[in-house]
């Protein structure tokens, strides 16, 4: 759910109905052997579990928090728990700030074809008439009409599918998500608030996908869409839980009903690798030298979405390689 979706809130109509999301925690209603293998594939990642962490070298000390990017009333506590980590930092990198949101905003206005297809095909085109049918149907339930939704690119259109409807009609009234609230008390409290990439990486990041993956990815998603208030329940719930892992490995290995079968494991495993490697490994690797330059200078807060945390080159894996002595604290 990558925060420069603040470029589709603009398409929404502010005039949405409000809605509570309902969905309810789909991992106690797996089957037992899916449950055992999402649980497995999880647990055999590095560092799959951990919100809050402290990174030693020498003198050198990062805390990490993973973050979520849309807002639920818990994180209250968490934020204590955190605010005195922001107080006692020289400095907070987050993912992106309101500088990177309004540049990357700017750069789409002036050349839509970053988000939209300028040029046919459509999405229209692309998918079959049943996936059109329940594409449209979903982007009409989030607000977007299937005329502007035939233009998406296909990672827009994915990432916009993984937003239950009940929260794009939410809208400004949603709490802040994690990040905001770092962000603001990092503000009050006069602590400077940097970006850990500028807005070109936002709108490059799927550029490693070929258009067949993205299409594919969608269609995925798509098969997902129906019951993705319950998807996002599921890994809320996860989230608050600390298993930040859980989340991923979840994500690429479970499909509803008949779905199942058009997306088994050898078909859908090779899409969220790449996916995995354009939304989390490339940039974890991008901000590490930023991570070690600025831990250098003095004590450093790092908040970023959980799911950079864990696996093969996550953070935390790549502060170990670096030398740096690993402490959980939530």
């Amino acid at each position: 759910m990558l925060r420069a979706l603040v470029i589709l809130f603009l398409l929404v109509s502010t005039a949405a109905a409000q809605a509570r999301c309902e969905g309810r925690d789909l991992l106690p209603t797996l089957p037992e052997e899916l449950r055992a293998r999402i649980e497995a594939r999880a647990a055999a990642a590095p560092f799959p579990e951990g919100n809050l962490w402290r990174a030693e070298r020498g003198g050198e000390v990062v805390h990490l928090v993973g973050t979520f990017h849309i807002g639920d009333d818990r994180m209250g506590p968490i934020m204590r728990v955190v605010a005195p980590l922001i107080e006692a930092a020289d400095l907070v990198l987050v993912e992106v700030t309101a500088t990177e949101e309004a540049a990357l905003h700017a750069a789409m206005v002036a050349d839509p074809g970053l988000a939209f297809l300028t040029e046919p095909p459509s999405l229209r085109e692309m998918l079959s008439e049943a996936e059109w049918a329940l594409y449209a149907a979903e982007m009409e339930d989030r607000g977007v009409p299937s005329v502007v939704a035939a233009q998406f690119r296909p990672w827009l259109a994915f990432t916009t599918l993984t937003i239950p409807a009940c929260l794009m009609h939410q809208g400004a009234s949603l709490p802040a998500g994690l990040d905001d609230r770092v962000i603001a008390h990092a503000t009050g409290s006069g602590v400077p608030v940097r970006a850990l990439e500028g807005h070109e990486v936002l709108s490059a990041i799927f550029d490693t996908l070929t258009p067949e993956e993205s299409l594919d990815i969608l269609r995925a998603t798509l098969m997902q869409a129906e019951l993705s208030e319950d998807v996002f329940a599921t890994l809320i719930t996860a989230y608050f839980a600390g298993r930040h892992r859980l989340i991923w490995e979840f994500g690429r290995s479970w499909m509803p009903g008949p779905a199942a079968v058009l997306w088994p494991p050898e078909r859908i495993d090779p899409l969220y690798d790449r996916l995995e490697e354009a939304l989390l490994t490339r940039r974890n690797l991008g901000w590490l030298e930023t991570i070690l330059s600025a831990s250098a200078e003095g004590p450093l807060l790092v908040a970023v979405g959980a799911a950079h945390l864990s696996g093969p080159d996550g953070l935390l894996d790549l502060l170990d390689r670096a030398g740096f002595a690993l402490i959980r604290l939530d």
